[in-house]
């Protein structure tokens, strides 16, 4: 009966995550089993600092017992791995949740021309902009950030996607509306991604500016994310 005992308080709760495979989404059953002490123990990353990804990011999501224990699966140690090794390359936890996030989450497959899919994003987000079409540009844009790390998607997706714009309004082949649509669109989705990249309060830091009378600053967003990918706040 003892033994039993153990078995039952090891196994604990289950958690239920989606698979995504060639019949579609099916439901996968994870056993959870480990206390928050014993995961802080495997992964070498404190109780506090646990409780606050799940708080802040929803990373990782334990089972409950009744209660209220956290009770970690095997897939829920392996985010906090992923996690812990995202944050002690320099990543800042916002980031790092997002890339474990994506990661986690069921993805289309790739496309089977084997084509860039960072050129492929930033084609269509250039294709939005012609359109004038808002919804369309935004729901680019938000696809493409799922490509990867902030400062890679601006240098291979959205940066480009800048550059293109800009030389079509220049070549007069667009408006200055819709110039100005990819530009509201764009700049704030950059202003987000460098809101979550900055490193933590210990960081170095490095001051972007402009000249008073220059209204084009995207391009200092993404060289703040470049900073930022190098652990600077900025």
């Amino acid at each position: 009966m003892a033994f039993l005992g153990l078995a039952a308080r090891r196994l604990g709760a289950s958690s239920r995550r989606w698979r995504l495979g060639s019949g579609g989404l099916t439901r996968v059953v994870h056993v959870s089993r480990y206390r928050i002490h014993a995961v802080s123990k495997m992964c070498g990353v404190s109780s506090a600092t646990l409780r606050a990804w799940e708080r802040r990011y929803g990373v990782p999501s334990p089972a409950r017992t009744a209660s209220a224990y956290r009770l970690y699966s095997d897939d829920d140690v392996a985010v906090v791995k992923k996690m812990r090794d995202y944050v002690n390359g320099g990543m800042a936890a916002a980031e790092a949740a997002r890339m474990v996030l994506e990661t986690e989450a069921p993805r289309a497959p790739a496309p089977s021309n084997g084509g860039d899919a960072f050129a492929g994003a930033s084609e269509r987000i250039v294709d939005a902009a012609i359109r004038f079409d808002p919804d369309g540009l935004e729901a680019e844009v938000n696809r493409a950030l799922s490509l990867g790390p902030a400062v890679t998607i601006f240098e291979r997706a959205l940066g480009p996607a800048l550059e293109r714009i800009g030389d079509l309004w220049h070549e007069g082949k667009i408006t200055v509306a819709q110039e100005h649509l990819a530009s509201q669109v764009l700049g704030a989705t950059l202003l987000h991604l460098l809101r979550l990249a900055q490193p933590g309060e210990s960081g170095r830091r490095v001051l972007l500016a402009a000249f008073a009378d220059e209204d084009h600053v995207l391009g200092l967003f993404g060289i703040g994310l470049r900073f930022c990918a190098w652990g600077f706040r900025s």
